[in-house]
């Protein structure tokens, strides 16, 4: 399924820790999910279930297509901050890093509108319950030939738009960076006084990163986490 506008309507039930999100795609499509939140989520758990429930229609289970991107998007969503927080305007700077994986994703979103009352939202069945640990959603995943699953970061796509002087949509630069992990086949090893450099600067915490090339000249550095997942640190053109 492909959509060109997609809708979020979040809302409290009576039960506490207990959410319902109302997705619709376009005017052919609606679905309700039942959100169980595992954390106490105070005061603004409607903008953290609503932030959740567009990575989980979105990325999760990508109702609006598979790895899309916010190319012929528009998003609707029922609260104002979460309009804020993903064009990075809000003050509410705790929940940013819930945002990560959405901006990521849909990095060059400019359409985003807001509509806290929708009539579409009102008599909807419930179809689906997730129970949520109340955790930053991950982040998306691109699969690259030498370090295998990695994960996409949005300092990644900021470094790539910089590198090509902002030139072009934005809109196109998380396919553009997908892309350049799938071809980054050539793995290379930094020269002595380099490595001696970054291990002063940066200690052991690089010590484990790949430098990964593609034939076009871009290097793709893939780190590691504290949890163990690889991600893609930063890209840029070699000289």
């Amino acid at each position: 399924m492909t959509y060109t506008v997609v809708s979020f309507h979040t809302v409290k039930t009576e039960t506490p820790g207990i959410f319902h999100v109302s997705f619709k795609g376009d005017k052919r499509f609606r679905h309700k999910l039942e959100v169980h939140t595992l954390a106490d989520l105070g005061n603004d758990a409607l903008d953290y279930v609503e932030l959740y429930g567009i990575w989980f229609y979105l990325m999760g289970i990508e109702y609006a297509g598979k790895m899309r991107s916010s190319k012929n998007l528009r998003l609707v969503v029922s609260r104002g901050a979460i309009k804020r927080l993903l064009r990075e305007t809000s003050s509410k700077a705790h929940l940013f890093q819930f945002t990560n994986a959405i901006r990521t994703q849909f990095f060059g979103m400019t359409d985003i509108e807001v509509d806290k009352n929708p009539d579409w939202a009102s008599d909807l069945e419930l179809n689906a319950c997730v129970k949520w640990d109340g955790l930053p959603p991950a982040y998306p995943t691109e699969v690259n030939p030498v370090a295998g699953p990695v994960e996409i970061t949005y300092h990644a796509l900021e470094r790539y738009y910089e590198n090509t002087n902002k030139e072009g949509r934005a809109d196109l630069i998380f396919q553009k960076v997908c892309r350049l992990v799938r071809e980054a086949s050539i793995q290379t090893t930094l020269p002595d006084s380099v490595l001696r450099h970054k291990s002063q600067k940066y200690g052991a915490r690089n010590k484990n990163d790949l430098y990964l090339n593609t034939r076009s000249g871009w290097q793709a550095v893939v780190s590691e986490s504290e949890r163990g997942a690889k991600f893609v640190a930063t890209v840029y053109m070699r000289q």
